[in-house]
């Protein structure tokens, strides 16, 4: 049997069947959903295969068979009839320039012309929805058949300008002429098909395409993009395998680990488990564990965006809420709930059919690690050298240390916070405590829920289990008198490690720990 690969960075259909890499065959739900819809919108985060599944599109609608031989629908579809495809991918950096949007644009319709022979003599007084129109009339001409249209990431354009109001405007204006003209063409269409990050509904782009069928949280779709348990285990089989024998684990710890790192999406109140498909393939392929898909993108302005909302990372898990807060438009941004779902950093967690509510958290430990990171590198406490003290301390109490160098070390942690970060509340140095800590790798949890209340942070050791109640601009009495009222250590009575409760206060003149002590 020949060597089979793993598909990095290949996001091209033909390439991936004709060079033997891996693919999970999602082509019997292509099939239902290309002949249950005409008009279709997909929402997913950030390499979650979006790209490889319009290419997959396009593939059957040029009418491949043979590159389906022995796909499941091979044997669904009859026809196999070749429509012009008209493939538009809308990625490609645009951070407030508009200049690069044009420029873009430009070269992708470009393209699209010159494959049916349109010639455009004056490209500045013509909008580029005059173009699109152009180019699905003379295909439907050329080809004597329906036009297929596939945008991919059509949202690109407006996420790199989110937080650039005046550019945002005149992007929307841009796209709106673009896409505006698509509804127009209903008759002399097959299908088409947007993905991308933010809802359509949420941007008024898309006022006049409202024949659209939003397909993102339909559980019939849920996974489309992204691996489920049974994929992974029947398509990875080998891999899974070898991983675990590199790892010195049984294939059962391998697969535990990697749910532990990288499942936990769910896009549907069905809750069928997802991998992040980006991480898995990469877990794989390098035989070795990390964040893969969260390295691949700086959550900056995610980050920022929190700070202006007062969101702290402590505070992303067991959001109940309806479905109307995470499907908030974007471009009206009062609420950082939306950018974290629709971007990935959070996923539904639970639904209660009842009352129609969903929780929502963070999906798995690459994301928490990889947010707590990034928070850290965010507020950059002079740089990585404090926080390598701090780690030093945190190893030599995890060895039976004192507790004294640990709060000592986490005293001078503080003290190096810049003074134009706004943290003049009790949540930001809690979540920068248990940012700090995750990052360096502690078994550490937030805002852990009891039967009394929450604790502040909670820092799991070989020996003992400690409890972090934060105040501030308080008193350390304050902190205390809490830990007494709410008895949190009785939540870890079946814990045969003694719980060690803190109380601490942060004064906001010294911005640090002024005062603290141990029950």
């Amino acid at each position: 049997m020949a060597e089979r690969y793993y598909p990095l960075g290949v996001q091209s259909f033909e390439d991936i069947i004709r060079n033997n890499f891996y693919y999970v065959d999602k082509t019997e739900q292509l099939y239902r959903l290309v002949k249950a819809n005409k008009f279709v919108f997909l929402s997913r985060p950030r390499r979650f295969g979006k790209s490889l599944m319009i290419n997959t599109l396009k593939s059957y609608f040029q009418g491949r068979k043979d590159l389906f031989a022995g796909l499941k629908i091979e044997k669904l579809e009859q026809d196999w009839i070749e429509y012009p495809v008209i493939h538009l991918d809308m990625s490609g950096s645009c951070e407030n320039r508009l200049d690069l949007l044009h420029i873009n644009l430009n070269a992708k319709l470009k393209s699209q012309e010159e494959k049916y022979g349109i010639k455009v003599s004056d490209v500045d007084r013509m909008g580029y929805g005059t173009r699109l129109s152009n180019i699905i009339k003379t295909a439907n001409n050329v080809a004597g058949q329906q036009v297929v249209l596939l945008i991919d990431e059509y949202d690109a354009p407006m996420q790199d300008n989110l937080t650039y109001p005046i550019a945002l405007q005149e992007v929307r204006t841009i796209m709106l002429d673009l896409y505006g003209v698509i509804k127009e063409y209903s008759p002399i269409i097959k299908f088409v098909m947007l993905t991308g990050i933010t809802k359509f509904a949420q941007m008024s782009i898309f006022s006049k395409l409202n024949n659209i069928t939003d397909i993102s949280m339909d559980p019939r779709y849920e996974t489309l993009c992204g691996i489920t348990q049974e994929e992974m285990e029947t398509y990875f089989s080998e891999g899974l395998n070898e991983l675990a024998k590199a790892k010195n684990e049984t294939r059962e710890e391998t697969i535990s680990h990697i749910k532990q790192m990288y499942d936990g999406y769910h896009f549907t109140e069905a809750l069928t488990d997802i991998y992040n498909p980006y991480s898995l393939i990469h877990v794989l392929a390098s035989r070795r564990y990390d964040n893969f898909w969260f390295a691949s993108g700086t959550p900056t302005m995610l980050l920022r965006m929190m700070q202006k909302f007062d969101f702290p990372i402590t505070e992303l898990d067991d959001i109940e809420t309806d479905v109307s807060r995470f499907e908030k438009p974007m471009e009206q941004m009062n609420d950082v709930v939306p950018l974290l779902y629709q971007s990935g950093y959070i996923t539904i967690k639970d639904y209660e059919l009842e009352f129609d509510t969903y929780v929502l958290g963070i999906p798995n430990e690459e994301v928490r690690k990889g947010l707590a990171v990034s928070l850290y590198e965010y507020y950059k406490p002079s740089g990585y050298g404090v926080r390598d003290t701090l780690a030093a301390a945190y190893r030599k109490l995890y060895r039976g240390g004192t507790l004294d160098d640990f709060m000592l070390s986490l005293r001078q942690f503080y003290s190096t916070i810049p003074y134009n970060l706004d943290n003049k509340n009790e949540k930001h140095y809690q979540a920068l405590f248990y940012a700090a800590m995750k990052s360096i790798g502690a078994k550490v949890d937030a805002e852990k829920c009891t039967a009394n209340g929450r604790i502040d942070v909670v820092l799991y050791m070989p020996k003992e289990i400690y409890i972090f109640e934060f105040k501030y601009q308080k008193n350390l009495e304050d902190a205390l008198d809490q830990l007494i009222r709410k008895d949190y250590k009785t939540f870890f009575a079946d814990d045969p490690r003694p719980v060690v409760q803190i109380g601490l206060n942060v004064s906001p003149d010294a911005r640090t720990i002024d005062s603290w002590e141990k029950l």
